[in-house]
């Protein structure tokens, strides 16, 4: 007679405990070395397991006989062991569309961590993992010791709560990333934004730019923003703010714009990055971004805007709001990029970008479009965005139409109030800048911007100590 459900049961505890474990540690932010703690874990989990069992089958392997037992001891078969080894790491294969990585210390670039080797020994009488001393299930247990495994699954529930209850407080303490160990739900999911900046004369504009979005993000979401530029300057100097401020949920990576690839070369320098970043963030595994000129202002959290994304169709990969809402009166209606097609009414302003998913064949696609064009400099005056509405004019079905307020200009003409709300300025023709009394000035964009500029994050972000 075989002991299934008090012997077996206490086998699979240990791998439901291992898997809460494991789960649990998935929850905790980037900054907390989950990694250890799942370390410590399953070493506590072993040790408990090995304790438990040696007091039900001894030290050596054989079932403990209860005194009144008439049946002579039944020695087991000593288990034969095996070394189980197991790595994991993600490796950088260092493939980019037209851009390399810029490499620098673990904040400014993308790091990909190795795992740990684990070391273990599995039972070949059972196929289970047990501890260095190889205390395991064994052979010939007596049926009168049944019961006595009991002790085992005691012990490693209680090792369960206690995790669970260690997690949820640290969990809460951050505002709620996630609760105790229940099955089903991880981390919470990472927002990314990208810009890119080349050219000293855009350095400040892109700074502020980052610091009004990082003056809108919330504590209990962790960001990270991707920086392509074509010089180290421009990287430490729109990067500058991680280096004034403690940034706990804040994460920068720069990379080194590859000047000599083909569209950098057919059009002004960096003016098609927002082509060629789709694949380049897919191959370093971001497949969601936000993407935005740095001539934006952000009047809301980038996780509002983020989620906008949960709202795209299956087929639907980039987002973009329309040259106006008037439905009249814009660059591709007025025919002034005459050999361009484009979405309908108005066409679309490429200044921000929402991109969800298949980013390398977003890039092929606009790749096949310049290609279409004999004389792509002469097809294209606006460069990238002409590629941009020419292409989504061909494959609607990709295209998912922003509101207004995302991409909010002083020529935007949003038709529905709510826009006027939050969601990111977009201060073209450099709007921002024109003061009082000259041409085209807008109080609104003006005073927009000077009051990003005398904003202090003291006051939410504590400063560094160097600082």
């Amino acid at each position: 007679m075989r002991c299934r459900d008090d012997d077996e049961d206490a086998e699979d505890a240990v791998v439901v405990v291992v898997l809460l474990v494991v789960e649990t540690a998935a929850r905790f932010p980037p900054r907390i070395n989950a990694r250890r703690i799942v370390v410590d874990a399953l070493i506590a989990i072993v040790g408990v397991h090995s304790h438990a069992r040696a007091r039900v089958w001894g030290p050596s392997g054989r079932a403990r006989q209860p005194e009144s037992s008439e049946h002579p001891s039944v020695h087991t078969r000593a288990p034969t062991h095996r070394t189980v080894h197991s790595s994991s790491g993600d490796t950088d294969d260092g493939r980019g569309v037209a851009m390399d990585r810029e490499t620098g210390d673990d904040e400014t670039a993308t790091t990909m961590e190795t795992g740990r080797r684990a070391v273990g020994r599995v039972d070949e009488s059972t196929g289970l993992l047990s501890d260095a001393n190889g205390v395991g299930a064994g052979e010939g247990r007596r049926r009168e010791s049944c019961g006595a495994a009991m002790p085992v699954r005691v012990a490693l529930c209680v090792v369960g709560v206690v995790v669970g209850v260690v997690v949820g407080v640290m969990c809460v303490g951050r505002g709620g990333v996630g609760v105790g160990v229940g099955l089903g739900s991880g981390r919470a999911e990472t927002v990314h934004l990208a810009y890119s900046v080349c050219g000293s004369e855009r350095n400040k504009e892109a700074m502020l730019s980052v610091k009004s979005a990082v003056s809108m993000m919330s504590s209990d979401t962790e960001y990270k923003i991707h920086v392509y530029t074509d010089n180290e300057k421009s990287a430490k100097v729109v990067t500058a703010i991680k280096h004034r401020l403690r940034l706990p949920n804040v994460q920068f990576a720069t990379y080194r714009v590859d000047s000599s690839a083909p569209l950098q070369q057919l059009f002004s320098l960096c003016s098609p990055n927002r082509l060629l970043i789709p694949a380049e963030l897919a191959v370093r595994g971001v497949h969601k971004y936000i993407y935005v000129d740095t001539d934006t202002l952000w009047r809301e959290d980038p996780k509002i805007a983020y989620e906008m994304m949960d709202s795209f169709g299956p087929e639907q990969v980039v987002g973009f709001a329309q040259e106006n809402d008037a439905g009249t009166g814009g660059w591709y209606d007025n025919g002034l990029s005459p050999k361009i097609q484009f979405p309908k009414p108005t066409g679309l302003n490429a200044g921000v970008m929402f991109v969800k998913g298949k980013g390398e064949e977003l890039t092929k696609g606009f790749h096949a479009v310049v290609d279409s064009f004999s004389d792509p400099k002469k097809a294209f005056p606006l460069g990238d965005q002409d590629v941009i509405n020419h292409f989504l004019s061909q494959h609607p079905n990709k295209l998912f139409r922003l509101p207004c307020k995302y991409n909010r200009r002083t020529d935007s003409y949003c038709q529905n109030p709510d826009d006027y709300q939050g969601g990111i300025m977009h201060g073209n023709r450099h709007v921002f800048h024109i003061k009082p009394g000259e041409p085209y000035y807008v109080a609104e964009y003006a005073k927009a911007w000077l009051a990003n500029k005398a904003l202090d994050l003291k006051s939410k972000y504590p400063l560094h100590p160097k600082s």
